[in-house]
């Protein structure tokens, strides 16, 4: 019994130190919000879903990236942040970035960062004939950067699919020959496609009467030694807004 005595005291002394505190941690404290901007253009760059800046929380011995998901319009948004020093340095993206410095103070913050897209879309015009019950896109697409880095605008599309994260790999559209260009001259130019809703190719999309969402996807090409060098876009599309389609009539998504 007298161990249990003197153990008593001890064990309320223990329990009571602050290394048992489940969390010690203060809360988030910021918020921050923006755009990402073509460096040309000044226009906020179409993304799609699973695209992310990289961030870095700085005065850390080790920097670790934090993703901070990017919108379908360009926009972006975190509710749960610490207020500090940080550094965006995105590779993996639709643009080019160098590395920028930022302090985000308590409260809310806004913070837009300058980048340049691989392939730029512009000028769209998306319609519906009825008559042919076709989509029709027309367009522009150009390079960002100059043909020693260009080789090509490898690929250009339709993408059309049952919800608005309509992407090149959501796409139920993707094997209509008239939907697609491949290996176009690394220069401004018009472009014009179109999907045929009839096609048996097009069936899972168009066969229920639902609205459809559309969009212009581009990725350019990049050759070193005369081979294919993926480590320049890294597979990531550029993008048009996107465009809803529901009895005959198109219109832009802004509700992001």
């Amino acid at each position: 019994m007298k161990k249990l005595i003197y153990l008593i005291p001890v064990l309320m002394l223990v329990c009571s130190c602050d290394w048992f505190k489940l969390d010690n941690q203060e809360a988030w404290d910021a918020s921050i919000e923006g755009k990402i901007v073509d460096s040309l253009t000044g226009e906020t760059i179409q993304s799609e879903q699973g695209n992310a800046l990289s961030v870095y929380e700085l005065g850390w011995d080790n920097k670790v990236a934090q993703s901070w998901a990017i919108k379908n319009d360009g926009t972006y948004k975190n509710a749960l942040v610490f207020s500090g020093d940080y550094e965006m340095n995105t590779v993996k993206a639709n643009f080019v970035a160098d590395p920028v410095n930022f302090t985000l103070k308590k409260g809310n913050n806004t913070q837009n960062f300058t980048v340049t897209p691989f392939v730029r879309i512009s000028g769209v015009n998306i319609s519906y004939d009825s008559s042919s019950k076709k989509i029709n896109a027309t367009f522009t697409v150009e390079p960002a950067f100059s043909t020693d880095k260009v080789n090509n605008i490898g690929v250009v599309r339709i993408c059309v699919y049952p919800d608005r994260f309509v992407k090149q790999s959501a796409n139920y559209c993707g094997n209509d020959p008239g939907a697609v260009v491949t290996n176009l001259e690394p220069k401004k130019q018009t472009v014009s496609l179109s999907v045929d809703t009839t096609l048996p190719a097009n069936l899972q999309e168009f066969q229920y009467n639902r609205p459809h969402y559309i969009r212009i996807a581009a990725i350019g090409g990049h050759y070193t030694g005369g081979r294919l060098d993926n480590t320049f876009n890294q597979g990531y599309y550029n993008y048009s807004s996107v465009y809803r389609l529901e009895n005959g009539v198109v219109t832009e998504v802004t509700d992001w």
